[in-house]
């Protein structure tokens, strides 16, 4: 038996890089999961979970731009793709949905907020003072950070930053 050598350019895709993907269709796995079906420039197809990503809108022919997110040791692929109204890095006012308190694992109190994106998803922020909880405004401004499984990663922003 002989070994046959096939060339895989293995740094075709790196690590925060952005390509574009088509979306070939949608499939259902049979643990009841969905995926939608992209195809990358070299026509290897990738799965991306649906669950994560279904107030994008996807629809099967549309293009996609995606950051490689990560590519594991067995050279599997994860993609995130840009979201369809909001830039890493950006600064966005979203509306304040209530705020709260917990007590940490450590026993000290943290204030919270509660907000609302453009797709409806609620996001927990931590107010950067007291005094910024307690005024309750009526607009939180915050910073993404990161966007990662179709989350938004938020900061908020404070006027002299």
């Amino acid at each position: 038996m002989s070994d046959k050598r096939v060339r895989l350019s293995g740094a075709r895709m790196v690590e925060g890089q952005v390509h574009d993907f088509r979306i070939l269709g949608r499939i259902t796995a049979c643990d009841g999961e969905g995926y939608f079906v992209v195809r990358d420039l070299w026509g290897y197809k990738i799965l991306i979970p649906e669950r994560h990503y279904r107030e994008y809108g996807f629809k099967a022919g549309q293009t996609l731009k995606c950051r490689i997110d990560k590519v594991n040791c067995n050279g599997r692929m994860f993609l995130e793709p840009a979201h369809p109204f909001y830039r890493e890095g950006q600064v966005y006012k979203f509306p304040l949905e209530k705020k709260g308190s917990d007590t940490n694992s450590k026993g000290i109190k943290e204030h919270y907020f509660i907000i609302r994106d453009i797709l409806g998803k609620q996001h927990k922020v931590k107010p950067v003072s007291e005094t910024l909880w307690r005024s309750s405004p009526v607009d939180v401004e915050c910073q993404i950070c990161r966007i990662k499984k179709g989350r938004l990663n938020l900061v908020i922003k404070t006027p002299h930053q």
